[in-house]
């Protein structure tokens, strides 16, 4: 489970490589140290994740050193180095069964 200190920014279905986008504008946005991402319904592989910056800056993060990710594990990716709120993030991951992956997307405050 999440620990208390992991707040819930969005879920979101992938299939084959399917990328998404998820933005944080408004209220959304904060400085978060690190995005957590566990996927649900099957392991999964992510070979990118971009996060962006209320000042139009990104970072591209690499999600467990590419290697795929455990079903109901939690995986965190430090966005450390900023000095801005996180705005949005963008996300290509797959299942590695080819079917489709939920991934549950936290901020780690």
């Amino acid at each position: 489970p999440p620990s208390p200190a992991m707040t819930p920014i969005a879920t979101q279905d992938f299939g084959e490589w399917g990328g998404r986008s998820i933005m944080l504008h408004g209220a959304g946005a904060r400085p978060f140290r690190a995005i957590a991402l566990e996927p649900v319904g099957a392991d999964a592989r992510c070979r990118s994740m971009t996060a962006t910056f209320d000042d139009g800056s990104t970072n591209n993060l690499v999600v467990n050193e590419g290697a795929p990710m455990r079903e109901g594990e939690i995986y965190r990716v430090n966005i450390t180095g900023q000095d801005h709120s996180l705005d949005g993030i963008g996300l290509t991951c797959q299942a590695e069964n080819n079917q489709t992956v939920t991934i549950r997307v936290f901020g780690v405050g």
